[in-house]
């Protein structure tokens, strides 16, 4: 039988019903990071790890009206636009394995182009640490800093947010708390634009790598570069045995790494 709920909606009809809190917020999510997990995992030839997948969902999320804030974390899920971006060249990411393990006091920048003004830009750095001591009032483990900065200069920090919005300039204002960073920017400039993580201190290296890892995702009108190089060419393969193939091609002018599929 149907269930009124005071939230429900005039399209819900007598078959649907809405409703909220975690445990449906957690079952929605999972079910959107399955289906992100497929998209980029055919997109992009490779398994993203659970840090790509955390910012890039973050990086879509709508956050309403209001902004981000405690009881309504970073926004609603927009699996489409997240998953559009990565499939019509119109957002970036970069995961664990393409961007550079951070000891303290290490940075890592890299660069991409913003095309339109009139479209949003978020940017989500996310990364996976050591588990923290039980009870603590401090949690963090290892905190990573994240900066972007616009083509004219202004510097946005990772969770300085007014309302929706990132604070342009903040000074030396920034998060110690969360393994999470997000920068927000409702009409940014058109240009080039540089992402910046900084390893504030990394007491503790993950298991099996060299310093702390992490990902970055943005959505909006954005691009890795301006004008991508072009596809390699004399391009061969060899099989050596043993399931060992060796494939070769010619260098591109420009080009910073070769993905396979």
């Amino acid at each position: 039988s149907y269930a009124a709920q005071l939230w429900d909606q005039g399209w819900t009809g007598p078959e649907l019903a809405l409703n909220t809190g975690t445990s449906q917020a957690c079952a929605l999510a999972a079910g959107a990071g399955a289906v992100l997990h497929e998209v980029m995992w055919r997109t992009r030839g490779r398994r993203p790890s659970p840090a790509l997948l955390k910012a890039a969902l973050v990086a879509g999320a709508d956050a309403g009206p209001d902004g981000v804030a405690f009881d309504r974390g970073w926004g609603r899920l927009d699996l489409d636009g997240t998953a559009r971006g990565l499939t019509d060249g119109t957002g970036v990411s970069l995961d664990q394995n393409e961007t550079t393990e951070l000891n303290t006091g290490e940075s890592y920048s890299s660069t991409f182009v913003v095309d339109a003004s009139d479209v949003q830009l978020a940017l989500a750095l996310a990364w996976t640490e050591p588990p923290g001591e039980a009870d603590a009032l401090h949690p963090l483990v290892n905190d990573l800093d994240l900066t972007l900065t616009s083509p004219s200069g202004t510097v946005f920090r990772g969770n300085v947010f007014s309302g929706r919005w990132s604070v342009p300039d903040p000074g030396g204002d920034r998060d110690s708390d969360n393994n999470v960073e997000v920068v927000r920017i409702e009409n940014p400039e058109t240009g080039t634009w540089m992402v910046r993580v900084v390893a504030g201190d990394v007491p503790q290296i993950p298991v099996g790598l060299t310093g702390q890892d992490f990902a970055v995702a943005a959505t909006g009108d954005a691009a890795p570069c301006a004008s991508p190089p072009s596809a390699p060419t004399l391009v061969t393969a060899d099989d050596l045995g043993a399931n060992l193939v060796r494939v070769e091609w010619s260098a591109v002018s420009g080009a910073t790494r070769y993905e396979v599929s």
